[in-house]
């Protein structure tokens, strides 16, 4: 089924006359946390009124910087818990009283070494509400990768059975790990990298979150990314399922993710230990194959010595704030990865914690050139409900539903408008509206369930976000396309 069509490819369009594809451009936002512990933020959460403040966030501090989770490399971390009103400004969270599994830090949620806990309403066992993933205190091996499961993402359990892991390859595996529910193969899955020190992206599956798959490269560099390209970092959120608070039905058929682009030094004798990170768009209809779009970066770094001048870590997409604007979180920091050049002074740099805000659905858009018209592939709907994301302040959007025109073998093609259904019925759109109803003069939507229909737009000075409407399949040379996977 589909209910959703977004603008980051060009797929789902048959034709399009006097528009342009953009992609949006969040505004990165400093927040007063600059140089503090709360600047690796892992997973920002609405409540829901299931804690006593409206946001959560997860994060990674260092209590003790000589705890090694594996020999030479990094500092051990535990994951922490932050609470706040607003989203921006935060502060510890008090955990119960008979909880405190880390004796110096109070709102540690484990003792071991967790990353990127992710709410999954998919499971039926309530226990099971939050995963993440631990690196093993416990294996001999430290290359041992466990899973752990929690109710409320405070009190854990984690399974560290050797026969469970979900990764096992030596190295271990750095960078971001993010768990994911994948509605459409129905597995859970794992981002991560196919080694520690192999910058590029992989997953690994299971149907019960405890036998896992081995990893698979899903994505690399490729010919159009300049020599010393690695991927860092890979965030994956299903279309509309907010943490904290979103549900199965929520979720809107693709997947978008946050990925990490590290751009080192090619003259680095470490091979890749010096450079720089942006942050792209990615997106997949599947969760297995990913794209990317116009590989520019989707939050731009500031100048050298700023706050976000040097590094942007791969941020974390939290859903929807109380605006229904999508809101992101992520660290910057003003000094680049890896050490100075031979010969000068160490000076470490300072990490701020960072939001970004950007319209619903407005990661791609569509706008006009003058008066454009759009034309998408036919589908097939199932229910009346027609709405679109649009912008049109001074302008208009008009519909038009059609069907093809197939009189005979050598006929030319082309589509023709549905009784009723034409620019002329349709009710001009404007203004600026997230969930418009389309409708016509003395039709409905409702009358065009169960037809094959094209979809046609003019737009006028607009900008159109997505559209909605449940179809059952889309029609792709005669034939029925059920899904975009």
């Amino acid at each position: 089924m589909i209910n959703c069509i977004l603008f980051m490819d060009r797929w789902l369009i048959d034709e399009m006359r006097d528009v342009v594809q953009c992609f949006g451009r969040p505004k990165i936002q400093p927040t007063p946390h600059t140089g503090d512990e709360f600047t690796s933020p892992a997973v920002v959460e609405r409540t829901g009124g299931r804690w006593p403040t409206e946001w959560r966030m997860f994060y990674s501090h260092a209590l003790h910087p000589d705890h090694i989770t594996e020999p030479g490399r990094n500092p051990r971390a535990h994951l922490c818990l932050a609470e706040s009103d607003d989203g921006i400004e935060w502060r510890r969270a008090t955990l119960p009283d008979d909880y405190r599994p880390v004796k110096d830090l109070p709102n540690a949620v484990a003792d071991e070494f967790i990353k990127m806990p992710r709410w999954d309403p998919w499971d039926k066992d309530p226990q099971r509400r939050y995963k993440a993933h631990a690196g093993s205190l416990t294996l001999k091996s430290p290359y041992r990768m466990i899973t752990g499961c929690s109710a409320d993402g405070v009190r854990w359990s984690f399974n560290d059975r050797a026969d469970r892991c979900w990764y096992t390859r030596e190295g271990g595996n750095d960078g971001t790990r993010t768990p994911f529910y994948n509605p459409i193969t129905e597995k859970w899955q794992f981002m991560c990298r196919p080694y520690c020190p192999d910058r590029r992206v992989a997953t690994t599956w299971s149907d019960d979150f405890q036998t896992w798959s081995d990893p698979l490269t899903i994505l690399q560099p490729d010919a159009l990314d300049p020599p010393g390209t690695q991927f860092y970092g890979f965030h994956v959120w299903p279309y509309g399922v907010t943490n904290g608070t979103g549900q199965p039905e929520d979720f809107e058929g693709c997947f978008v993710a946050m990925l990490n682009v590290y751009r080192t030094s090619t003259g680095d004798r470490t091979l890749g230990w010096s450079g720089d990170a942006h942050v792209e768009l990615a997106y997949s209809y599947n969760g297995i194959g990913w794209n990317r779009t116009d590989r520019q970066p989707f939050f731009n770094l500031g100048d050298h010595g700023d706050s976000v001048g040097s590094w942007l870590g791969a941020p974390t997409i939290m859903g929807y704030d109380e605006d229904d604007n999508l809101r992101f979180y992520l660290y910057g920091r003003d000094f680049s990865h890896g050490l100075p050049p031979e010969g000068m002074e160490y000076e470490e740099g300072v990490s701020t914690l960072c939001y970004a805000t950007l319209r619903k659905d407005g990661l791609a858009y569509l706008r006009s050139i003058g008066v454009g018209y759009l034309r998408l592939k036919p589908m097939h709907p199932i229910d009346g409900s027609l709405n679109i994301n649009f912008k049109a302040p001074r302008g208009q959007v008009r519909v038009q539903a059609s069907h093809p025109n197939v009189p005979g073998d050598r006929a030319p093609y082309g589509v023709v408008p549905y009784e009723g259904f034409t620019f002329d019925d349709s009710v001009p759109l404007q203004g600026d509206e997230l969930g418009a109803p389309v409708r016509w003069k003395e039709k409905t939507a409702r009358d065009l369930v169960g037809k094959d229909c094209y979809l046609e737009f003019e737009l006028y000075d607009a900008q159109l976000y997505a559209v909605r409407w449940n179809c059952s399949h889309f029609s792709y040379a005669d034939a029925p396309v059920h899904d975009l996977r």
